[in-house]
């Protein structure tokens, strides 16, 4: 995102074959054409186009696109309205001209203005984390000012342990449970835990563990499971919700001397599972490992491999689809990066064939993240030229 609008971005990393001009339909749910959009049939129009709700009010402007090439040039395309949504045009002139990869960059911003947080920006803003709940979401991210240190910033301060204004808090991790939020966050003294009621205020804050970093969390309606890495070990420990806020003994994911990161965490509703980088074969691999009732299920007891590879892995991130578990990874393969996926059962932990995510052969595609829906999951990842994302079933 930047300032008040977002970016979609459309990444190829060859020039497709064929003489016709490359075209991308845009399926708009919910919305449609705002008669402000003017004489939407002019050929080569190149414009903004609006778009309003059921009940006629405007809602989002979605810009011109532009065809940003390898070499930095950038060409204004056109878009029109069609009768489910938008066609943005790349002509064929446009396509030979272009060094590749080259991205499809439109940009859509409300027809009304974002409220900004209530602060002054006095440094470095970066690292954002959302989360939401039926009164509303919560955006949290890592706030570096003129003085020493960082603080986590919410609409108002989000304030060290003890209330001051002071102190260095960062990567923060968000999940929801019931109409509450929980965030955990690395800090000075190691890493701490906030409720965030319904009102989307933070309250006290709890010390989970007395060192650490890279924390993730997944909340169910019972509770919820906080992971991160401290001296080269995935620690992992229960916080209760359900009466209060109690948080409880950090134990490590598993007894090895070998070194372990980038862990993530999600849950079913029920279990929860747990994934991270380890390096016991000599390089980076993906492991797993199921946790029930505060323990790591005994089949799992020092986690497993989730797909054998030639190259080494890293950065795993795991979604539910309210039973089993969606896991992507970025994979080296012979001259690039790319995205796998498989899917984990809850109650075996049978894994499916590992598949390609990402397909760009010719291009790095890093750090994935992921989403689910109820029928697909949504993929998204770093690739040379901006950031991709995918549909599709794993």
């Amino acid at each position: 995102s930047q300032g008040r609008h977002v970016e979609q971005r459309w990444a190829l990393a060859r020039r497709p074959e064929g003489s016709d001009p490359l075209t991308v339909e845009v399926e708009l749910g919910g919305l449609s054409l705002d008669p402000r959009t003017e004489n939407p049939s002019r050929p080569g129009a190149k414009r903004s186009l609006h778009l309003r709700d059921a009940e006629g009010r405007a809602r989002v402007r979605y810009g011109s696109a532009t065809l940003v090439a390898a070499d930095g040039q950038r060409t204004l395309l056109r878009s029109e309205p069609t009768g489910r949504g938008l066609r943005i045009t790349v002509s064929r002139a446009a396509l030979a001209a272009a060094e590749f990869p080259i991205v499809i960059d439109p940009i859509i911003e409300p027809e009304f203005a974002i409220p900004s947080a209530e602060s002054e920006t006095r440094g470095s803003q970066r690292d954002p984390q959302i989360a939401a709940t039926s009164a509303g979401a919560l955006v949290v991210w890592e706030d570096v000012r003129d003085e020493p240190g960082s603080r986590l910033q919410l609409t108002a301060a989000f304030d060290a342990p003890g209330g001051e204004q002071s102190g260095d808090q960062r990567d923060v991790a968000l999940s929801r449970t019931g109409e509450h939020l929980v965030a955990l966050y690395e800090h000075e003294a190691g890493i701490g835990a906030r409720r965030i009621n319904s009102a989307l205020e933070p309250e006290d804050h709890y010390d989970v563990a007395a060192s650490g970093e890279d924390p993730e969390i997944a909340c169910a309606s019972a509770g919820c499971l906080a992971v991160w890495v401290d001296g080269g070990d995935v620690f992992m420990a229960q916080l209760g919700i359900s009466s209060g806020f109690s948080v409880g003994d950090a134990q490590a994911l598993i007894a090895d001397s070998v070194e372990q990161a980038n862990p993530a965490v999600a849950t079913n509703g029920r279990d929860f599972f747990v994934v991270w980088d380890d390096d016991r074969s000599g390089r980076s691999a993906v492991y797993g490992a199921r946790v029930r009732d505060g323990a790591v299920v005994p089949a799992d007891q020092g986690g497993f491999l989730l797909a054998a590879s030639d190259g080494p892995q890293s950065y795993p991130r795991v979604a539910s689809d309210g039973q089993d578990y969606r896991v992507v990874w970025d994979e080296q393969g012979t001259s690039t990066y790319h995205i796998v996926g498989l899917r984990v059962s809850d109650e075996d932990g049978t894994r499916s064939t590992a598949a390609p995510v990402s397909n760009y052969p010719d291009v790095d595609c890093r750090h994935p993240d992921i989403a689910f829906n109820g029928e697909r999951n949504l993929n998204v990842f770093r690739c040379a030229g901006g950031v991709c994302a995918s549909a599709q079933r794993i």
